[in-house]
């Protein structure tokens, strides 16, 4: 949902959206949220980008993981409250840190 979200919700203003979703583990229903916070400058690959910051709270009993989206509402970076934190870079980086996944890429893309 982190990175659907996104790419159906009006970025351009600051807004709040709720939706329910089924829990089956739980046998109930949560009520997740996605809140548009507004536009943010922010650093992603030792360069200055604008973003626009979202926030997606999948349960009212749970921390909203913090995104931060370009226009199109793909993701620069997101980060949760147990420490995840992913950041959007360049393929080079990837296949620099990971040589064969330009192989792998290819391999699934079949």
């Amino acid at each position: 949902m982190h990175t659907l979200l996104p790419r159906l919700v009006d970025l351009t203003k600051p807004a709040a959206y709720a939706f329910a979703s089924y829990n089956s583990q739980l046998n109930t229903f949560d009520m997740r949220t996605f809140t548009v916070v507004g536009p943010q400058k922010i650093t992603v690959n030792q360069s200055q980008v604008e973003a626009i910051k979202v926030t997606d709270q999948g349960a009212a009993d749970t921390e909203p993981a913090v995104l931060w989206v370009n226009a199109k509402g793909l993701v620069l970076r997101m980060s949760t409250s147990d420490g995840l934190l992913m950041e959007a870079v360049p393929k080079t980086v990837i296949i620099q840190r990971f040589p064969k996944a330009d192989d792998v890429a290819k391999e699934i893309g079949k």
